[in-house]
């Protein structure tokens, strides 16, 4: 039968291209736009905080969102075609240790293509390098490395998860293996003063893992799997092999840091770490001399950078001064002052004559955008074109130099490549400043919370101004008037942020309390972790698939309805749960050991294909939005309340989502059973 080509002109083809595109990028806005709405709601309306920068971060969220829509167009157009075809023929072309070999390739190249396994290096500035060397240096001189392990997590979980379709193993063995040596390993790092940071870190690299790219490959292994050793999937294939491929990264990820561990420094005071004496120590943590004076000058008043640099500053970040600056750092130091031997600043340099003649915060030079999206370009292109690359030879090779529709591939994979440069630029510039900016400020609910956007820097300040109070136990209280936009106010004067040479003083407001009491303000941001947690993921189409997969396989015991509020209500409390660790610094295997004990006597119980099911309903919970928000959001609260890392929120919700959902399939069973029994 012959086929006839359809002929259309340009306006009508724009027109159809035009919806195409509007309805793909509408699939994704939704997924975004809850999220994004509610925690700058949240922040605006129950905190009363401006969103700093909304035009910039709006601009960024509409990039993440055009980028996803490229990105998975890309995907479905190019890679997943070859992945597909690859997992549906592949098992029935080649001997097994072929396709284990593929399936471990396979898992690294998929991981390294996942948006969400990117974000890790952009958020690795957020932690301290005194407070935990070993994660400062795994998040950015050596991200590289981390990435590689997490892969090689995922491509050992390929190789386990093609054996056990192969040889229709239950998925039970496995969880009682892996999950007992993931606590045990987990428990041993807690008890290293240098591992003891890169736990939660750790078990939030199995939420990474699970996105876009990841998982539709995993499925498209399993289906094909199935068919090739004449096994009935009903449904069910490529269930299982998700948890896996977020197991074993823990592990891997854990060893990592056991081997790098050797290299850091332990955990020290600011003032011991920037130490002359441990600056070859502190080097180890950079990639470059430069990149360690670039840090220190961020960090140190311009007299300590210098004299813990000595002789190794360049004077490449010279130029920068004070200028160097994080804007949310604020405070300075009130030991600064006194200890001009240490000369060490808590979070700002000492401004520069030219700084104190303007009176506003110390500016941070701003990013620039060409340079941020060639790099993200590149980043991008190593991700991609591997994976394609992989994937197309496998094809060639299968379909003996023939590969259909290569025009197709080809602008899928160029799609894909503009779409994860888009998202990353995004994401850097947009979601994560939101999720570091809501997490910063929560703690305004129950505690006075430093305002760095209002810093003011007076020039010339002339202490006689400075008056004298009695307060009411005696002590005393020193202030000056300050007449400005609002009208005069009394602001206290605090000798630390006082710079007697520069003639200047920098002022930092404070923000909060807004709900009076520790309870109360604390109560309000558990009920913002919650409902984010549940809201975005009512909102996630995954779980939507997964839903369907569930009431059909269970033959409608178990409906789609009651998965998904399942699911959105575990994630809720996990994050709940997540947040409480931050906010009070409990270690995370206090939460982890007693949980998952808890989850493997329940798995004992349950059937074998649900046991798959819910223990996969953690992957759709982390996806390529909510790993970069949470995290984020983490490391920003951590931040504020003084704790080392924000790690960790991530694998907690996913561990409560499992939770529920394995408890909602206890009592479904109990009730299909009582009905069948009557």
């Amino acid at each position: 039968m012959n086929q006839k080509t359809l002929k259309t002109g340009f306006t009508q083809a724009a027109k159809m291209v035009r919806g195409y595109a509007s309805e793909k990028i509408l699939e994704q806005a939704g997924s975004v736009a809850f999220i994004s709405i509610y925690m700058a709601l949240f922040q605006f309306l129950v905190l009363g905080v401006p969103v700093a920068g909304a035009v910039g971060i709006g601009a960024g969220i509409f990039l993440v969102i055009l980028g996803l829509a490229f990105f998975i167009e890309g995907l479905v157009l190019g890679v997943m075609p070859i992945g597909e075809e690859a997992g549906l023929r592949l098992p029935r072309a080649v001997p097994l240790t072929l396709l284990l070999l593929f399936a471990f390739i396979l898992g690294v190249a998929a991981t390294v293509a996942e948006p969400a396994v990117g974000i890790l290096k952009i958020l690795g500035s957020s932690v301290e390098a005194w407070e935990a060397p070993l994660l400062f240096m795994m998040l950015n001189s050596r991200s590289g490395g981390l990435v590689a392990a997490i892969s090689v997590g995922v491509g050992i979980a390929m190789v386990f998860g093609v054996l056990r379709y192969f040889f229709r193993l239950s998925l039970k063995p496995f969880l009682y293996i892996i999950i007992p040596i993931l606590l045990l390993v987990s428990v041993a790092a807690h008890f290293d003063r240098k591992m003891v940071h890169i736990i939660s870190l750790a078990w939030d690299t199995g939420g990474v893992t699970t996105g876009p790219v990841t998982v539709p490959l995993i499925m498209a292994m399993g289906i094909g799997i199935s068919r090739s050793i004449g096994g009935e999937d009903k449904g069910m294939a490529g269930f299982g092999m998700i948890t896996l491929a977020s197991a074993f990264p823990i592990l891997t990820v854990l060893i990592y840091g056991f081997v790098s561990a050797p290299s850091a420094p332990f955990p020290a005071s600011r003032a011991d770490f920037f130490a002359p004496s441990q600056r070859e120590t502190v080097r180890r943590l950079f990639s470059s001399d430069a990149d360690m004076e670039q840090y220190v000058r961020t960090r140190l008043s311009r007299d300590a950078a210098d004299l813990f640099l000595g002789a190794g500053g360049n004077g490449a970040g010279e130029a920068q001064g004070g200028a160097g600056l994080r804007p949310a750092a604020g405070i300075v130091d009130p030991t600064a002052a006194k200890d001009s031997a240490a000369a060490l600043s808590s979070s700002a340099a000492v401004p520069s004559a030219a700084a104190a003649a303007v009176p506003a915060a110390v500016p941070v030079p701003p990013p620039r955008p060409a340079r941020m999206a060639v790099e993200q370009l590149g980043e991008a292109a190593q991700s991609i074109l591997p994976l394609s690359l992989f994937l197309f030879l496998v094809l060639f090779a299968l379909n003996k130099g023939r590969v259909r529709n290569k025009d197709q591939i080809l602008l899928g994979i160029v799609f894909s490549v503009i779409g994860m440069a888009a998202f990353g630029f995004g994401i850097q510039t947009g979601l994560s400043r939101l999720g570091d900016a809501t997490g910063r400020n929560l703690p305004v609910a129950y505690k006075a919370v430093p305002a760095p956007e209002d810093r003011m820097v007076i020039p010339d300040f002339d202490e006689s101004l400075v008056y004298s109070a009695v307060r009411g136990d005696g002590g005393r209280e020193r202030f000056f008037i300050v007449d400005d936009k609002d009208g005069p106010r009394f602001v206290p004067f605090d000798e630390g942020s006082f710079h007697r040479d520069a003639r200047t003083y920098v002022h930092t407001p404070s923000r909060g309390p807004i709900f009076g009491g520790v309870l109360g303000g604390i109560a309000v941001i558990l009920a913002f972790a919650f409902f984010m947690g549940y809201g975005a993921t009512i909102a996630e189409p995954g779980l939507k698939t997964l839903g369907m997969t569930v009431e059909e396989v269970s033959v409608g015991a178990f409906k789609q309805k009651t998965l998904i509020t399942s699911v959105a209500i575990g994630v809720g409390l996990g994050m709940i749960v997540g947040f409480l660790k931050i906010l009070y610094d409990i270690p995370i295997v206090y939460l982890l050991v007693p949980c998952y004990l808890m989850l493997l006597v329940i798995t004992a119980f349950s059937a074998d294909d649900f046991t798959d099911i819910a223990w996969d309903s953690s992957g759709v919970t982390t996806g390529p939005i909510t790993v970069p928000l949470v995290i984020s959001m983490g490391l920003g609260i951590g931040g504020e309340v003084g704790g080392v890392e924000g790690f960790g929120v991530c694998a907690i919700s996913s561990l409560f989502a499992v939770l529920f959902v394995m408890g909602t399939g206890i009592i479904v069973t109990g009730r299909r059973r009582a009905a069948l029994k009557e």
